[in-house]
């Protein structure tokens, strides 16, 4: 009421004045009251009549009054006391509370109302007090106005009627008073809010803070009234007049003071004026401010000296700005410019007397209200604002009224009945207050006094302050202050942007639904098209908010500047506090607005969907008159993978209406505040409206409802696309696939019918199909697939027409070409007679067979002719082809007529032709047996008459006749092939053979004589010197075997035997110097042996190149044969030992170094030596052979120098290799400058090394022949003192390389060059990433920035996980290890940072959406602490599992839908392994229901892998074994399907861990030994090394790679353990089992192979055996 009345006087002064009078704004909005459901309230409360004769009395209504109201106030109390239980945990603003909030806008829609969802609400402990008079008050008012309601008769209807047309309604009766909306969404205001909101963000300012120096009993007045021991009977009065005597006579007896004061400020009344003239205005605002003593002494008691100088000081700082700006009056109109009217307290203390004057003199000033005014007042007063109108009392209200009042007066029986009174009597306050307050508000405005014709409201009755020491007098004045200068919301200007949001945009709104979703004459969207148009309509509408809504906001700022102009300081160094604070009330106000036009579209979105409430779901048979409605979004059905699929998903469908949604909120962001427009230079800044966003309660529940909409309508389009399953062979390309197989198989014609039968009635079906089908929200687009089936219907119907018509076009051409070709061949003219037989032949095999096939052809071109012109696809150019088919039966019957003939006239000719040609054959036979006798009548010979022109003419002779009898044999064979294709008998002509039998010994007779003649005198008289004795000999030897058998051939021949016998002779003597002939043609006969043979003959052998084997044999070489042939193969060997060191020679010298550079270094190296080594190992050996034998003695001296260059040449091919091996090992290293700075001892070695090589091979470049480039200068001991030097360098090496990998244990994992690789190159990071797989097993590289800054790590399969913190490898300062230290701490830090992230978020993100933000391996390892949370929280609280297993089973089947869409192949392969995770889990519970588990203590619960989230760390449990989550990045992979006998191997592998141990499993070779000691390192998150043992391996070996694995924390699997041989296997389990100690003792380092290391207690070790 209090507050009502400030705001009604407020509009009288003149800053009310020039601020106006904002019109009342009622909007349409539920009652704050929660009902329940079926209770109806009754609109028809009691009357309120007049407490006084006056019509209207700012005075607590009659008792009787009180009663009436009290049946319906009480549940309005009631519920204020249950939201008091509440209002801890609620974000509403009480009077105790600071809120930060701004405030809200006057309007609010229906639909977006926080008081839809009622939440059911504790009872306070504070009830009220009910009596028996009450209970039957309430029953005795109910009865009435039930009677009241049942007995409406139709002339009280028409009374009432007669009655609204003469007082129109003040409100709707479907209307509540509510001037501004909440400031939350769920937040209900107080009743001053309501009324007169401010329009600040800081809204804890005005309010009045509940501070009492000396306790609130100290200043109370009630626990008086109450007290008997005041010795005055106060007695609760309701009458106001009677209330102030009461608390006057109070203030008296106990506060003297107070009454100092009053009686000071009654002196003084009759000396001050009532009113001030202009020009002692700016005096009475620049004097100070003067108290009384009593004021003064109130001002000290209560501690507001320092409130009251900052007063004073206020005051001067006014006070010299009016004077410096001083009155201004123009000519030509009189405007008065003068300083706003500032707050300032009274300077004296005011008595009752002076302010009932002071009241008398301000009603004379006002216009009265007529007697017909005050009527209406006091009629609408009473019944136009019933008590539906008007807002529940504030939850708080109770609690403050009492805070003054002793609990125990409360809880006092003797009070109780005053108590209930009391509490009745303050709701009947309340709502007469807001009942005065919304008509008093409502009647500023002209237009609501004109309709209800009230001129003048009556004068509002000033309350009589008595100023008494109260404690919250300076807080009020305060509170009123601030009010005052922030209270914005009755501005011009805040009036006027509302005016224009009313009148031009308030039916604005983001999305035109009737040209979008109700346009009959366009077409359905598709969601694409929705959500396109959607936000094109968005963006149009906010392009009208930024240049037409915020532009006339600007307008008005220009308009009426005289508004606001006061609030900006015109003196720099002055505040801004008042200025911003007004314009964050216009941002509140805007921001409101827009609210309003966001919820409002939204709201019109989800009505647009309504109509489809009721869903598409049916049975049966589609029926399209089931739905009418138009739809709202097409949907198309398209084929993929020969299946039928929504065009796009439904998933993706209902996302593209979500979108929508989020379109028309994401329009509404970062639309700029009205202070950019006004102000150019505030453009930069980021200063926006408050926007909707899409988290709030409201848009979530619009997407609630929209999302349910949509899954009521999806269950319509997925029954009508099974329609599509008979169709699937077609779709899936079976039918395609089966008639290509049909055409390349060249199918028969019936098969072909059976196919185009079926496809024609598929076609049939296929057009029947409907194309656009209605389904509620969604039409189904099924043109394309019924296209789809068309278009393949009639593909393969074409193809297999085609192919017939192809065929039998190709067939028919077959038949005319095979009669063509029967006509051709046998019309062709031949002599020959082959020919003629072939011709015959042919003609009989077409007549007989041939015919009779084509003539069967024909017949099958007959059928597929009639099927073809069946479905008229015979083409016009075969016409003619199957006319020449069906004409050539009967010409080719006159083609072998005519063959026939001409054949047999042939034939005849032929015969003749042959008797002839035999009879002329058997003439020259007989011709040719005269020669051959002549030839063997020559038998007459004398041994001395035999000379060589006898010998060549014989053989001559013999050649003639020998070519004339194979002339003959040629012409018989072609004389018996033409008697064969006669059918004649062949004829032999023995006489022929018989002639070359006889002709043959005295060819061989007359060829050997003339031969051995000729070659006689070249081989015996002619030079020795080039003759091949090999030969020689054995062409004599076959001579001497022709000779002998023609002896024996020719006994009855006395001549030939002669001639036979006389050449053998010949020959046999010939054959004795043989053996001297061979001997003296050895190659290897020397001087020095032709000097021995002279010697044993006593005689010179002086050898020219004419000597001859004769001129040998006279010499007497045959007497000494022996010795000639011992010579002679002495001479062999020693030629041939000479012919091999040559050869040696002649190989080494074409032998040559192939050099090659090496990288940059500007030296050559060694390649492919290989060939060399090979060729100096042979000859080596060779040449050692050739020194032990025997004939080596006249070149002893050459081998044994050969043999010493050979073996220096090994020597030094070694040791060069060797050399050049260790140095292209060091140079990388040494080339770095790291490197060198860091071992400047090995670094100098390498520097003398380097040098001496560079020499070498500098010489042997530039001549790079072996036997040249080996012969150096000190070559061999220069390379040793290389290789030595070497050494020291490689140790020195390893040293260096064991600390690094001490710093860094996973360097152990490397091998040296890698290691090398990676240390040589530490000012380029990147050189890393090739070994980092070896490193962390599922980093494949990691992530720079352009700043060579690493941001996150990137596994094989591309998934990208973001570092917490950036690492910075230039900090490092060359140090790799480092920097790869801290990748790995950033590694595990940001893989657990993700974790606490993921299990935070995901009760806050929808499942499918949850899997795709995170990590592979978080979401695994979240998922499963969610589901070993679920199943404990079951188990303890005794829950039901058998419903949690339905809830696990649809978990994957939502996962299985979301694989098969659309994903990358990241997101795949996680879900993959979500879905072999989700499984199993659904496995074990099943386990758990059939096994009837009841606690968490279960052997069968305990002895799963579970995961618990504990301080934020993760716990992996199993039997009795915990381990913490290793956070090692495994990257993206897929995880191994758990069987019952993984399941027993992680248990038995766990309790092996609990125990400090390792673990061994045994099995077959390709059971999942290996993998399985892998996947649980995944499951532990721990890096599992997979090693594979060989023979090959050593104990030094071994111990490197455990010393990175004790120290890493690494797990590792030795694969084939017993490979490894027994004495390494000895030394390695010795090993295992020291690390194995001094992790069960807890060890935080431990000695291993004399190195200090230090323990990372997570390694552990597991081995796989092979059986066999």
């Amino acid at each position: 009421m209090a507050n009502n009345k400030e705001s009604s006087s407020f509009f009288q002064t003149s800053v009310g004045e020039k601020r106006g009078i904002p019109p009342m704004r009622l909007k349409r909005s539920q009652s704050a009251r929660p009902r329940q459901p079926g209770i109806i309230p009754n609109t028809h409360t009691p009357r309120l009549p007049p407490a006084h004769n006056t019509p209207y009395s700012l005075v607590t209504p009659a008792k009787t009054t009180v009663k009436q109201d009290k049946i319906q106030g009480m549940g309005e109390l009631e519920v204020m006391a249950e939201r008091h239980t509440t209002d801890t945990t609620s974000s509403e603003t009480n009077y105790y509370t600071r809120s930060s909030s701004s405030s809200a806008s006057p309007a609010m829609p229906v639909s977006l109302s926080p008081l839809q969802h009622p939440v059911q609400q504790k009872r306070t402990s504070l009830k009220r007090p009910k009596s028996a008079a009450v209970t039957r008050g309430r029953e005795r008012v109910k009865m009435k106005a039930a009677k009241k309601d049942t007995m409406m008769v139709p002339e009280e209807i028409e009374k009432e009627e007669s009655e609204m047309e003469e007082f129109p309604p003040l409100l709707l009766d479907c209307f509540k008073t509510k001037a501004v909306l909440a400031k939350r969404v769920n937040h209900v205001l107080t009743p001053s809010e309501r009324i007169g909101s401010h329009m600040t963000p800081f809204s804890y300012l005005v309010r009045i803070p509940p501070r009492f120096p000396h306790g609130r009993q100290a200043y109370s007045i009630l626990p008086r009234i109450l007290n008997p021991h005041t010795h005055v009977i106060l007695r609760p009065n309701r009458n106001p007049e009677m209330r102030i005597v009461l608390v006057t006579r109070l203030l008296r007896r106990h506060y003297r003071l107070w009454c100092l004061s009053q009686s000071i400020s009654a002196s003084r009344s009759s000396r001050r004026s009532l009113s001030l003239s202009s020009t002692n205005t700016s005096t009475s605002l620049s004097s100070r401010p003067r108290l009384s003593p009593a004021g003064m002494k109130v001002v000290k008691e209560l501690h507001l000296q320092e409130v009251l100088k900052k007063q004073q000081e206020r005051a001067k700082r006014e006070a010299a700005k009016a004077r410096k700006r001083g009155k201004t009056i123009k000519a030509g109109g009189r405007r008065h410019v003068q300083e706003v009217t500032k707050y300032r307290e009274a300077s004296e203390l005011c008595g009752l007397e002076e302010q009932l004057e002071q009241q008398k003199a301000a009603r004379a000033r006002l216009p009265h209200p007529s007697p017909q005014d005050l009527a209406r007042f006091s009629h609408y007063l009473t019944q136009g604002i019933q008590d539906h109108h008007i807002t529940a009392p504030p939850h708080n209200l109770l609690k403050v009224v009492t805070l003054d009042v002793d609990k125990m007066v409360l809880r006092n029986i003797r009070f109780r009945l005053v108590v209930s009174e009391l509490v009745e009597e303050l709701r009947a306050c309340y709502l007469q207050g807001v009942r005065v307050a919304i008509l008093r508000y409502s009647l500023l405005c002209p237009a609501v006094r004109n309709r209800v014709k009230i001129s003048v409201a009556p004068v509002v009755q000033e309350p009589l302050v008595i100023r008494a020491p109260v404690p919250w007098h300076q807080s009020f004045i305060t509170g009123a202050h601030h009010c005052y200068h922030n209270l914005f919301t009755l501005n011009h200007i805040l009036s006027a942007i509302d005016t224009i949001w009313e009148e031009r945009f308030s039916n604005l709104r983001f999305v035109d639904l009737g040209a979008l979703v109700e346009c009959e004459e366009k077409a359905v969207p598709t969601p694409e098209a929705l959500e396109a148009a959607v936000r094109t309509h968005c963006a149009q509408t906010r392009v009208v908010l930024l240049q037409k809504w915020l532009p006339a906001v600007a307008r008005i700022f220009g308009e009426q500047v005289e508004s606001w102009r006061t609030l900006v300081p015109t003196d720099a160094g002055e505040s801004l506090r008042q200025v911003k604070r007004f314009f964050s009330a216009v941002r509140s106000r805007m921001s409101l607005q827009l609210r309003s036009l966001v919820l409002a579209s939204i709201s019109d979105f989800r009505d647009s969907l309504i109509r489809h409430k009721a869903g598409n779901y049916y049975e049966g048979e589609y029926m399209e008159e089931s739905f009418l409605e138009r739809g709202v979004l097409e949907v198309s059905v398209g084929v993929e993978s020969g299946g039928v699929i929504f065009c796009p998903p439904l998933q993706h469908t209902h996302h593209r209406l979500l979108a929508c949604l989020d379109a028309i909120v994401e329009h509404n962001q970062r639309l700029p505040r009205v202070e950019q427009l006004l102000f150019p230079e505030m453009s930069k800044r980021r200063l926006y409206l408050h926007a909707v966003s899409g988290e709030e309660e409201a848009v979530e529940a619009v997407r609630q409802e929209v999302s349910n909409l949509f899954q009521s309508n999806a269950p319509g389009p997925t029954t009508y696309v099974t329609l599509y399953a008979q169709y699937t062979h077609l779709l899936d390309d079976n039918t395609r696939t089966r008639v290509h197989t049909f055409i390349e198989n060249c199918g028969v014609l019936k098969e072909g019918k059976k196919l185009l039968a079926m496809l024609r009635q598929l076609g049939g079906e296929a057009v029947q199909l409907r194309d656009y089908v209605p389904l509620g929200l969604i039409l189904l687009n099924c043109q394309h697939v019924n296209h789809l089936l068309q278009k393949e219907v009639k593909e393969l119907t074409t193809a297999i027409l085609d192919y017939f018509v192809l065929r039998n076009k190709e067939h028919d051409k077959d038949i005319c070409r095979s009669f063509d070709d029967m006509s051709t061949k046998l019309s062709q003219v031949t002599d020959v007679t082959a020919e003629i037989v072939e011709l015959s032949n042919y003609l009989h095999i077409c007549s007989s067979q041939t015919m009779t096939q084509l003539l069967q052809e024909i017949q099958n071109a007959t059928d597929r002719l009639m099927f073809l012109l069946q479905f008229g696809r015979v083409p016009e150019d075969q016409v003619q082809l199957i006319n020449r088919m069906y004409a050539w039966p009967h010409k080719i019957h006159e083609d072998f007529r005519l063959a026939e003939a001409r054949l047999s006239h042939k034939r005849d000719l032929k015969e003749t032709a042959l008797k002839a040609r035999v009879a002329a054959f058997e003439k020259t036979l007989q011709v040719y047996q005269k020669e051959l006798e002549e030839v063997r009548g020559r038998d007459n010979f004398i041994m001395k008459e035999i000379r060589v022109d006898t010998m060549k003419r014989n053989v001559e002779l013999l050649d003639r006749l020998t070519s004339q009898l194979h002339q003959a044999k040629e012409e018989l064979q072609g004389i018996n092939e033409e008697q064969s294709l006669l059918s004649w008998e062949m004829t032999k002509f023995p006489l022929l053979q018989a002639m070359v039998t006889l002709k043959e010994p005295y060819d061989q007779l007359w060829h050997t004589t003339y031969d051995f003649h000729q070659k006689y005198e070249r081989w015996y008289n002619g030079p020795f010197m080039g003759l091949d004795a090999e030969a020689i000999c054995e062409e004599v030897e076959a001579m001497w075997k022709t000779m002998y058998k023609l002896t024996k051939t020719f006994l009855d021949q006395v001549g030939s035997r002669r001639v036979a016998e006389y050449v053998k002779e010949r020959i046999e003597k010939f054959r004795q110097h043989v053996p001297v002939l061979q001997c003296i043609c050895n190659p290897g006969l020397r001087e020095r042996h032709w000097k021995q043979l002279g010697e044993h003959l006593g005689m010179e052998l002086n050898l020219t190149p004419e000597t001859s084997l004769s001129d040998m044999i006279e010499a007497g070489l045959p007497s000494i044969q022996r010795k000639l042939e011992e010579i002679s193969h002495a001479a062999s060997k020693e030629f041939s030992l000479e012919k091999a060191l040559e050869k040696m020679k002649g190989e080494w010298a074409s032998v040559v170094f192939e050099f090659k550079p090496w990288r940059e270094t500007g030296v050559s190296v060694l390649a492919a030596v290989d060939d060399i080594q090979v060729l100096l190992d042979e000859h080596t050996q060779k040449v050692q052979t050739m020194r032990g034998s025997p004939y080596v003695k006249p070149f002893e001296a050459e081998i044994r120098s050969w043999e010493e260059k050979l073996l220096s040449m090994q020597d030094i091919l070694d040791a060069w290799i060797k050399c050049q091996v260790t140095w292209l090992y060091l140079e990388p290293i040494f080339s770095s400058e790291d490197i060198m700075k860091q071992m400047p001892v090995e670094g100098r070695k390498f520097t003398r090394v380097d040098a001496t090589w560079r020499q070498l091979m500098k010489t042997a470049v530039t001549d790079p022949h072996a036997l040249v480039a080996t012969q150096q200068p000190n070559m061999l001991p220069r390379l040793h003192e290389c290789n030595r030097l070497l050494e020291e360098i490689q140790k020195g090496l390893n040293d260096y390389l064991e600390k690094k990998r001490l710093f860094f244990p996973r360097f152990f994992f490397l091998s040296n060059d890698e290691l090398l690789e990676i240390l040589s190159e530490t000012k380029d990071p990147q050189r890393v990433q090739p070994h980092l797989r070896k490193c962390f097993e599922g980093i494949s590289r990691l992530h720079f920035s352009p700043q060579q800054e690493i941001e996150g790590m990137i596994s094989a399969e591309g998934e990208l996980v973001q570092f917490s913190n950036r690492v910075i490898p230039s900090k490092a300062r060359g140090l790799v290890e480092r920097w790869l230290v801290e990748v790995e701490d950033m590694m595990v830090q940001s893989v657990q940072d993700a974790a606490v992230r993921a299990v935070e978020n995901q009760p806050l993100t929808p499942h499918h959406q949850w899997i795709t933000q995170w990590p592979s391996q978080v979401v695994l390892a979240v998922s499963q602490i969610i589901w070993t949370t679920e199943i404990t929280a079951i188990l303890t609280k005794g829950g039901d599992l058998k419903e949690y297993l339905k809830g696990c089973v649809g978990r994957i089947q939502e996962v299985v839908g979301l694989v098969r869409g659309k994903l990358d192949q990241g997101t795949r392969l996680t879900m993959g392994a979500l879905i072999v995770t989700y499984v199993h889990g659904r496995d074990v519970v099943d386990e758990l229901v059939q096994r009837g588990v009841v606690g968490v203590k279960d052997f069968s619960w305990v002895c799963q892998l579970r995961y618990y989230w504990v301080n934020e760390l993760i716990k992996v449990s199993m039997m009795l074994t915990t381990l913490d989550y290793g956070y090692e990045y495994l990257g993206n992979t897929s995880r191994l399907v758990i069987t019952p006998l993984t399941d027993r191997c992680f248990r038995t592998l766990m309790g092996a861990l609990k125990l400090y141990l390792g673990g061994s499993p045994e099995g077959p070779a390709g059971t999942g030994k290996t993998e399985t000691c892998k996947d649980l390192a995944k499951a532990v998150a721990k890096q599992c090394i997979i090693f594979n043992c060989s023979d090959g391996l050593d104990h030094k070996a071994m111990a490197k790679f455990f010393k990175g694995l004790a120290q890493s924390g690494a797990w590792a699997c030795f694969d084939e353990f017993n490979r490894i041989q027994l004495e390494v296997l000895s030394v390695v389990g010795q090993q295992i089992r020291t690390i194995q100690a001094a992790v069960a003792r807890r060890a935080p380092r431990f000695v291993f192979q004399g190195a200090d290391l230090v323990l990372n207690p997570t390694c552990a070790i597991f081995i796989t055996m092979n059986p066999g």
